[in-house]
């Protein structure tokens, strides 16, 4: 399996000079003013995963995680710097079959009116002809109205001023209310899983896509929940996020919040022990690790993000990074 990780930023100098593999091959592919995708269209999957594009280390919260399975192009989370990385890698917004959302906090959801509307607008990452179809938990429609409330006077002018298609700025929305199959099309089926964000963040759940026999399931944000690998049992990858304990501790000390910060994450995100648990318990090939927190600490090495895991899965693990061939 194919797949490109995008979880942090690099200069523009460190981005070409750190390419290798697809990352390469993307390169080459903008050059020519094509989508990477366009050249690994023979191979089974393509993943992105994104945090945000801000930050030069890794950011725990801004999320975008992208496959593409038999030229189907799925948005798991819409953070900041979203479409910026979709154009990075040339592929055009427009070109998105389907967002998908793991809950409504807002790092996880802040791009969406950008993801939303500049994939209708003219250029060459625009001009989406068709509705933006839109997957995610109970609470998305209610998301969706308002945002569409909110930029109705903005709609209104471009297409009386810019003869902008109507149904380009449609939104055709599924809303799901408890796990199952919640998308299914030519041979591409995703299926959603409930996790544990917390006690205050429900809904929040997890996905698992299915195509062709191959598998990639994506955690969302999460606490341990042992039932995670029943869901991913056999996958050729997992996306699971990460939290170092010994990061949050520092984190805390120079926090006015302390005790009830300490309290928020470790309620509600999962230390590498845990992950590495899932992974082995799931007997996945690939375990990448995402969302990582503390996503501040450019102290923290990949070793000490992934020495937790290693004590309970020995299969590959990923620290994610920009453009990282997997």
């Amino acid at each position: 399996m194919v797949g490109w990780i995008a979880a942090g930023v690099a200069t523009d100098d460190e981005e070409v000079a750190g390419l290798q593999g697809v990352a390469r091959d993307a390169l080459a592919a903008k050059l020519r003013g094509r989508s990477p995708l366009d050249d690994v269209a023979h191979r089974r999957a393509v993943l992105v995963l994104h945090h945000d594009v801000h930050e030069r280390v890794r950011i725990a919260e801004q999320e975008l995680h992208q496959l593409a399975f038999n030229r189907h192009r799925l948005v798991f989370d819409v953070g900041r710097g979203t479409t910026i990385r979709l154009w990075q890698i040339r592929v055009p917004i427009r070109a998105l079959n389907a967002t998908f959302l793991t809950h409504f906090h807002s790092d996880h959801i802040v791009g969406i009116p950008d993801l939303w509307l500049s994939g209708w607008l003219g250029g060459p990452y625009g001009q989406r002809k068709t509705p933006f179809n839109i997957v995610g938990p109970t609470g998305t429609r209610e998301l969706m109205t308002n945002l569409e409330r909110a930029y109705a006077s903005d709609i209104r002018i471009r297409i009386a001023d810019e003869n902008y298609p109507s149904d380009g700025i449609k939104i055709n929305l599924q809303e799901f209310a408890k796990e199952g199959v919640v998308f299914e099309n030519s041979g591409v089926r995703v299926t959603a899983f409930t996790v544990d964000h917390g006690e205050h963040i429900k809904p929040a759940y997890g996905y698992r896509i299915d195509y062709d026999g191959r598998a990639v399931v994506i955690s969302g944000d999460t606490a341990y929940v042992p039932a995670l690998a029943d869901f991913a049992k056999g996958a050729d990858v997992l996306v699971h996020e990460v939290m170092y304990l010994p990061g949050i501790e520092a984190l805390i000390k120079r926090s006015r919040n302390a005790s009830r910060l300490r309290e928020h994450l470790m309620a509600a995100h999962t230390l590498p022990e845990e992950v590495g648990k899932i992974a082995a318990r799931a007997g996945v090939n690939t375990l990448v690790l995402s969302h990582f927190v503390p996503g501040d600490d450019p102290s923290i090495t990949d070793e000490q993000w992934s020495e937790g895991v290693r004590k309970y899965f020995k299969g590959r693990i990923i620290v994610g990074r920009d453009l990282m061939e997997i």
